[in-house]
This record gives C-alpha cells, sequence and structure tokens, in this order.
C-alpha cells in the first residue's frame, strides 16, 4: 500500500513546528520592515478580512463516509482496477472452454480424373483413365475429459460416380477414437492447470484492485482531515487577527489615555500585519487541501468556488491502539496485497508443475472402432449391414526432442526460480506488514499522549490569559503581554486540534494496516 509505507506513516502524526511553537515576545524589527505602507493596510481593510460563517456559506458541506463514497465512485484508479479485475474473470471461462464439447460438419464436391498403372488397368477393364466425381459430408463430435483423455465421435458418407460404373456408389462410416495422454498433458493437474492458473489471476487480480481500492480510501481519509486541520488553521488565524483588531483598539485608546507609550500601540500593529499575512497563507494551504479532495474525487474545480468544507468533527477522546500482535494477526489475514501475493504464489506453484508436465515426452494411447458401410445407398445406411464391417486400431504414439530437451528444461528451470522470487515477496511483505501495524500502534499512541499533554497546556494557557486581562485592568500589566499570552493561547488550542487530527489518522493507518478501512465505508 504505497500511500502508507512506513516513512509515510512516521511523519504522519507529526506536528508541524510552526503551528505547535510559542511566540516569543518584540517585533521591532519587523516594524522597520514592514514600513508605513503595511502598516496602513491591515488598518484600513480590517472590515474586508473574510468571516469565518462567509467562507463557509461559499462552500458545500462534505462528511467522511459521503466523501469517501463519491471517491470509490469516480477514482479513476479505483474504477480501471475494477474493470481490470472484471477483465481477469473472462480468462478463466477462456480456460474452462477447452472442455466444451466440439461439433464439426464439413461437405464437399470434387472431382478426380487421373492415368492409371498397368496394374489399375488389369482391374479397371483395361481402361487407361481414371474418373471420379464425389459428394462427401462428415460430422463429427468431440470433447475434452477432466483426465486429459480427447473423445472423438464421427460419421462419413460419400457418394460417387465413376467411369467403371453408369451407377452412383455409397461409402460410409460411423466410429469413435480415444487419445489418452500417458505422460505430457496427462493427469488432473496437468488438465485443470489453465483454469487454476486463470483462477489465480482473477484472485490475485481482485485483491490487487481491492488493494488499490484500500490505498485510495486511506489516501481520501488523510486528505479529509488535512482538509479538516487546513480549516482550523483558517479559523485559528482569523481568531489571531480578530485578537489582534480588539488589543489594538484597546491600545490606541490606552494610549490616547496616556497610560502605555506609542512604541506598544506599534508593537500590536506589527502582531496584526502578521497575523493577517497567516490568514492568506492559510487560505491558500485550505484552496491546495480542497483542490486534493477534488482530484480524489475525480472532480475540476476549474479555479472556482464553491469546493467543499469538511463538517466531520473531530474525536473528543482518543482510544488506545490494539495490542500489536492481535492487530498483526488481523493484518495477515485481511490485508488485500497480501492474498494477492498468496495468488501470486499460487499461480507460480501451478506454473511450476505444469512446466514440469510440459517437459514430459508426448506418449499416448491412440484406440479407435468403427464400422463401414457400402457400396449401395441401403448398405450405407443399414446398421445391421454395418456390423458386419467393423474396423479398429489400437497402438501408442510418441514424440520427444532428440537434443536432451532443453527448451522444456528452460521452461522447468525459469518456472522454479519465479515460484521462489515470489515466496521471497511473499515473505518480505509479510515482514513490511508487521513493521507498518507496529509504526500505526506507535503513531497512535503517541498522538493520544501529545493530546493529552497539549490539552492541560491549553487550559493553562486560558488561565493566564485570564489572569492577564486582570492585571492589565489594575495597571500591573501591559497590551503587548496579553497579545503574548492570548496568542500562545491561540496556538495551544491550535496544538490540540493538530493532535486531534494526528490521532485520527494514526487511526486511519491502523485499520488501513490491518485491512479493516475498506469495511468501515461499506
Amino acid at each position: 500500500m504505497t500511500p502508507l509505507s512506513t516513512s509515510s506513516a512516521r511523519r504522519l502524526c507529526a506536528v508541524p513546528e510552526a503551528a505547535g511553537r510559542l511566540p516569543v515576545p518584540g517585533w521591532a524589527a519587523l516594524a522597520v520592515l514592514a514600513g508605513s505602507v503595511l502598516l496602513a493596510w491591515p488598518l484600513a481593510g480590517a472590515a474586508q478580512a473574510p468571516s469565518v460563517a462567509a467562507a463557509r456559506a461559499a462552500q458545500e458541506g462534505l462528511s467522511l463516509p459521503a466523501f469517501v463514497q463519491r471517491v470509490r465512485q469516480n477514482n479513476k484508479n479505483v474504477v480501471a482496477r475494477r474493470s481490470e479485475a472484471d477483465l481477469a474473470a473472462t480468462a478463466v471461462d477462456r480456460a474452462r472452454g477447452a472442455f466444451e464439447t466440439q461439433g464439426a460438419v464439413s461437405s464437399s464436391v470434387g472431382g478426380t480424373r487421373q492415368a492409371n498403372t498397368r496394374e489399375e488397368k488389369l482391374v479397371r477393364s483395361g481402361a487407361g483413365i481414371y474418373e471420379r466425381d464425389a459428394v462427401d459430408l462428415s460430422a463429427s463430435v468431440s470433447r475434452l475429459l477432466s483426465t486429459g483423455t480427447k473423445v472423438e465421435g464421427k460419421t462419413t458418407l460419400s457418394r460417387f460416380l465413376t467411369n467403371l460404373s453408369n451407377e452412383h456408389e455409397y461409402r460410409s462410416y460411423v466410429g469413435v477414437s480415444v487419445t489418452h495422454p500417458l505422460a505430457r498433458d496427462g493427469g488432473l493437474e496437468a488438465v485443470a492447470a489453465r483454469v487454476r492458473v486463470a483462477e489465480a489471476d482473477v484472485a490475485a487480480t481482485q485483491a490487487g484492485a481491492r488493494d488499490a481500492e484500500g490505498s485510495v480510501v486511506a489516501e481520501s481519509v488523510l486528505a479529509y482531515w488535512d482538509l479538516t486541520l487546513a480549516q482550523h488553521r483558517a479559523a485559528h488565524a482569523l481568531e489571531k487577527v480578530s485578537m489582534g483588531e480588539r488589543l489594538l483598539a484597546q491600545a490606541q485608546a490606552l494610549r490616547r489615555q496616556g497610560r502605555i507609550p506609542e512604541s506598544q500601540v506599534w508593537d500590536v500593529e506589527n502582531d496584526l500585519i502578521r497575523y493577517r499575512a497567516a490568514v492568506s497563507e492559510a487560505q491558500v494551504a485550505q484552496a491546495e487541501a480542497v483542490s486534493r479532495v477534488a482530484r480524489l474525487m475525480g472532480s475540476e474545480l476549474n479555479g472556482q468556488a464553491p469546493g467543499w468544507r469538511a463538517t466531520d468533527a473531530l474525536p473528543d477522546a482518543s482510544r488506545p491502539p490494539p495490542a500489536t500482535d492481535q492487530a498483526v494477526a488481523r493484518a495477515f489475514e485481511l490485508r488485500a496485497d497480501l492474498r494477492q501475493r498468496q495468488a501470486a504464489l499460487e499461480r507460480e506453484r501451478l506454473q511450476a508443475e505444469y512446466a514440469a508436465n510440459q517437459a514430459r515426452p508426448k506418449l499416448d494411447v491412440v484406440a479407435s472402432y468403427g464400422l463401414n458401410g457400402g457400396p449401395g445407398s441401403s448398405q450405407a445406411g443399414n446398421v445391421g449391414f454395418l456390423k458386419d464391417f467393423p474396423s479398429w486400431s489400437v497402438g501408442l504414439q510418441m514424440a520427444m526432442p532428440l537434443g536432451g530437451n532443453v527448451q522444456g528444461r528452460a521452461d522447468v528451470q525459469a518456472a522454479k526460480l519465479r515460484l521462489a522470487e515470489a515466496q521471497r515477496q511473499l515473505e518480505a511483505l509479510r515482514r513490511e506488514i508487521a513493521s507498518d501495524v507496529a509504526t500505526g500502534v506507535t503513531l497512535m499512541s503517541g498522538a493520544a499522549q501529545r493530546w493529552e499533554l497539549w490539552s492541560e497546556i491549553a487550559r493553562r494557557e486560558d488561565r493566564h490569559v485570564q489572569l492577564e486581562r486582570q492585571r492589565l485592568e489594575s495597571g500591573r500589566s501591559d497590551v503587548r503581554e496579553l497579545l503574548f499570552r492570548e496568542e500562545r493561547a491561540i496556538n495551544a488550542r491550535m496544538a490540540v486540534v493538530e493532535q486531534q487530527v494526528a490521532w485520527s489518522k494514526a487511526e486511519a493507518l491502523i485499520e488501513a494496516t490491518q485491512g479493516l478501512l475498506l469495511d468501515r465505508f461499506r
């Protein structure tokens, strides 16, 4: 499952440094760099900043189950893999067609004119030329049995006229022939090999389609939570703007009262510039997350709104991850990519057995029995007459390369090498699955621990904000310190959201590594 590789899994629940870092006070350098133009823009455009409610009103709500369902219906990769599985299923019917009863009918009209030999002249009343005109009809029915035996029933009827006689004559034959292989192509396993190989191909293709669908669904779940995170980051960025505007108004009022120096107002203005810049960055990130969602659904935004808005709420509490041993056992039972490798291994085993069978010499028992009729029309179709003129044969047919069967031995060796490689790939995948499951358990546990820690930090930061406000009202603090504390509180709340998202993604990862994620959205 490529989107869920071990290296990607280690990055899955990582907390972005910028969002989790708490700011330090002091932005004098930014004031010098910003200049009067940057100061004028945020102050004049404060009323123009989009609100969270307005942004949400311009978007279409999308729940996680509905999103996954649309992905499964419209994603090009998923649809293509399903078509491949349907196409592979036709190969089984094609292989089984070898055991279908075959019928054949033929008719022909022809003539022969040839010179007689001296011996033929004596037999043919001294005629120097022999002429024959005939109408030949034949019909046969044959079938290949599961033992490799081929049985054929055949009847023929010929009506002919020669220059030796002025009357039409007839020849008829009714008989059956049996060919049974003793070496090559003999035995139930060899005869059914093509059907069983086709069935193994179907099993591998269907498992591959499920694995591809599972990978797309896992990627979709991660993309959905990334969109959720982007929405929260945009909301928190707007919250900082609102907080900055409120504190700027408060700082300006205190400045007019002469209670704080003008430099504190500048510091708040500089931070407000930074907050507005962060809003723009967050909105761009949110647009990228919406585009990723659109691509997964096979939709095109064409640069236009509304896009989509994730509506599923973040989890309010974490659950402990499954035990690693139990999760690995469940993954070995349910993982589609493992079943695909197992089917591929079975296919190579069948191919190796078939190659060994084809390396044998061809040795067949051939037997036939029939009844002959003619020369009159009544004699050609009279069963009582036919039974008096039987014909039969029994024998062996053998064919083999005289140079040591170089091709057969090469095919056997190649089949053995492919079988060994399939076994190595299966074992490597089992080790990879065990590693993926262990990584998922670690990520889920780590995200839960960080969630709990950041929740405690957020509670303490909110308490600090309340205390700082009280200190500012009593004149024992300044606006810069309150802004610093409020920004820390907003960042701490955002860090909690990041850990909620990280835990949700880790939960999806551990379900995907166990092969459970698809069933969750059935």
